[in-house]
């Protein structure tokens, strides 16, 4: 257990170092993508995103771990590439080796193999400003003897990653619109304190060369897509968060 925790530690302080977004107060999204001597692409993201008016900061991390154990789904929903996932090892229910297989839009097979560390700290958890915080890291699989890649029938996808929940609160404006004797005029605003919660992401992405014959058509759809699983992810959370029982 001492890797997940080393794991965790490294996504925290890489997150949460000064500098690393412009103004976390605000939503934040960059990308930068480049194609190697090899002619894999690879991504780099960053973003910021704010969830006010949410019940809890355990109820944006439930949306959060229900995305990645539904993965499949999602991607398959929302993407409409046929996908399937396998859980073929776990530690504690904290740690997850996971495969993810899918098909892109002309049906060219993509696969991917992850290793997940998870953990939900609270404010007595040392080590994390005090705060209650909720941390996430992926990092892919090199080698599976298990089971292998197969770069002559698919395309490779490898992710790492981190994500770390946050929770404060923010004073928002509430319009008053009493109009009753003795009440405050209409329109008048109070200052009301809005529990928001704070996703802050980092992925690294790398899609390697298909070593088998694709279209260019094919080539460029599939480097176009290569965030789109992320894309997936904020979606999920915001449907589960937000969706009215």
């Amino acid at each position: 257990m001492a890797v997940r925790e080393q794991k965790l530690r490294n996504a925290y302080d890489f997150l949460m170092a000064p500098g690393r977004f412009v103004d976390p107060e605000k939503p934040h999204t960059s990308d930068q993508r480049y194609e190697t001597a090899d002619g894999d692409i690879c991504s780099v993201h960053l973003e910021a995103m704010h969830f006010p008016g949410v019940d809890s900061l355990e109820q944006v991390w439930e949306a959060l771990l229900f995305h990645y154990n539904t993965i499949e789904i999602g991607i398959t929903e929302r993407l409409g590439h046929m996908t399937v996932r396998d859980d073929y090892d776990t530690i504690d229910g904290s740690v997850y080796n996971t495969r993810v297989l899918s098909r892109s839009d002309n049906c060219i097979p993509v696969e991917s193999s992850i290793v997940t560390f998870s953990h939900l700290f609270t404010e007595e958890d040392e080590g994390f400003g005090g705060q209650a915080c909720g941390i996430l890291a992926l990092d892919s699989v090199d080698k599976d003897e298990l089971y292998p890649y197969f770069p002559s029938k698919r395309v490779r996808l490898d992710t790492s990653g981190a994500i770390v929940l946050t929770v404060s609160r923010r004073s928002v404006q509430v319009s008053n619109q009493t109009e009753r004797s003795g009440d405050k005029a209409a329109g008048q605003s109070d200052n009301k304190r809005d529990l928001v919660v704070t996703l802050r992401r980092a992925a690294f992405l790398n899609l390697y060369n298909p070593q088998f014959p694709v279209s260019e058509a094919t080539r460029q759809e599939l480097q176009a897509g290569i965030g789109r699983w992320g894309d997936v992810l904020m979606k999920t959370i915001r449907s589960y968060v937000y969706s009215k029982p």
